[in-house]
């Protein structure tokens, strides 16, 4: 696949690979799948592949040897092993952009345990009186799953904790933007 890329394909499954560091399900929400212009059934795969690779290279590593090492073990053609080539050379020019990425994401993730996914559905819960239905109650069931092994809550939520719920959680996104901002323009100037 990585083969049937063009320049501006590889250089936006750089940009997707970085951006997938710590969160690959992340890009399928925000639209960034179809910078690949591929087809929607091949482009998170190709994500996915592309972010493997670029956690393979080590600094002791050269793109050669994961090349050749991919090539061996998935049996690839000379045409997919050059676009791998291709691809691992566009990622090792940005090698210290993807350490810093995985630096923080390693950082955000120490010490507690690291949010993995939400699950929901929703139920709805019946009251029967004298066997007859008397009212009804739609919940929200949701799955909170983390990084530690059986680490899983699961939970009910109201509509009104649900929006409740919703609004804390646009408001911490604000802050950390906010937060992302701020030390962005300290390290500006410092620099």
């Amino acid at each position: 696949m990585f083969s049937t890329l063009n320049k501006n394909q590889l250089e936006a499954l750089v940009e997707l690979s970085i951006l997938s560091i710590g969160d690959a399900h992340a890009i399928e929400k925000t639209g960034a799948l179809d910078s690949l212009g591929v087809p929607e059934d091949d482009a998170y795969p190709l994500v996915l592949a592309g972010s493997f690779l670029s956690n393979s290279l080590s600094a002791k590593e050269s793109v050669v040897e994961v090349q050749s090492l991919v090539q061996k073990k998935f049996e690839l053609t000379s045409a997919s092993s050059s676009g791998v080539a291709d691809f691992m050379g566009k990622i090792r020019d940005r090698e210290i952009e993807i350490k810093g990425a995985r630096d923080r994401e390693s950082l955000a993730n120490a010490t507690l345990p690291s949010f993995e996914h939400f699950r929901f559905s929703v139920d709805v819960r019946v009251k029967f009186n004298n066997s007859a239905l008397s009212t009804f109650a739609p919940v929200v069931i949701g799955n909170l799953r983390t990084d530690v092994e059986d680490r899983q809550l699961q939970f009910q939520l109201s509509k009104a904790q649900l929006l409740r719920c919703i609004d804390e959680m646009q408001q911490a996104l604000r802050e950390m933007e906010e937060a992302e901002q701020w030390m962005r323009s300290k390290q500006n100037s410092e620099a």
